[in-house]
């Protein structure tokens, strides 16, 4: 199971973060995020992909961002339609968000088919990094063809359920807010002990 860390913010942070040898970093371009990312970055790892979180955003700017940031992975979580992520991912894939409400089903997922992941978020006014979940068994009786990741509320003690999630198509899992020191920085002795408890629980 992939493991992505997103909302980082500082270059010493992201560093110490790719050393725990996850899969993913996040980064995100969302200005009303209080882990939105305006300077400039000077991590270079070429194996890690850089995944860069956008909400609303238009096409240009998406480009724009992901040529001066060397972005590998564009993440769109706000109410992108089928068309325009079509649109990226004809030149960059595309992790599509849905959120979820917490008791709530998952949405229509077929019309996004053009992306390349999806990605399951509980549904929240902050779009994403609020630390809270959405009701994970929803994935039990669901069929989808993609990969996708599972993202919300993600905290420190949740690997062993995690480990339990059973759907084919669980590629990975996004870790935001639960283990910050404060927004953008990471705490990096929890982010390991976490990754030591999937790999323990089954799910590394």
């Amino acid at each position: 199971m992939k493991v992505k860390v997103c909302g980082l913010t500082d270059n010493e942070n992201i560093k110490e973060v790719l050393s725990l040898n996850v899969d993913m970093i996040g980064l995100n371009f969302y200005p009303s995020s209080p882990r939105y990312l305006s300077g400039p970055l000077s991590i270079h790892a070429p194996n890690k992909p850089k995944a860069g979180v956008f909400v609303n955003e238009n096409y240009d700017n998406i480009m724009a961002t992901a040529e001066k940031y060397g972005l590998d992975v564009i993440q769109l979580h706000g109410d992108e339609n089928p068309e325009f992520c079509k649109k990226i991912a004809s030149s960059i894939p595309v992790i599509k968000v849905f959120r979820i409400k917490h008791y709530g089903q998952v949405p229509e997922t077929r019309p996004f088919n053009a992306c390349q992941y999806f990605l399951f978020d509980t549904d929240t006014k902050s779009y994403g990094g609020s630390g809270q979940k959405f009701d994970w068994s929803i994935f039990e009786n669901i069929e989808l063809d993609r990969p996708f990741f599972l993202s919300g509320g993600i905290g420190p003690n949740d690997a062993p359920v995690i480990a339990r999630i059973n759907h084919p198509m669980l590629y990975g899992i996004d870790i935001n807010s639960r283990f910050e020191v404060r927004p953008g920085i990471k705490d990096v002795t929890s982010i390991g002990t976490f990754l030591a408890e999937l790999n323990k629980s089954g799910g590394g």
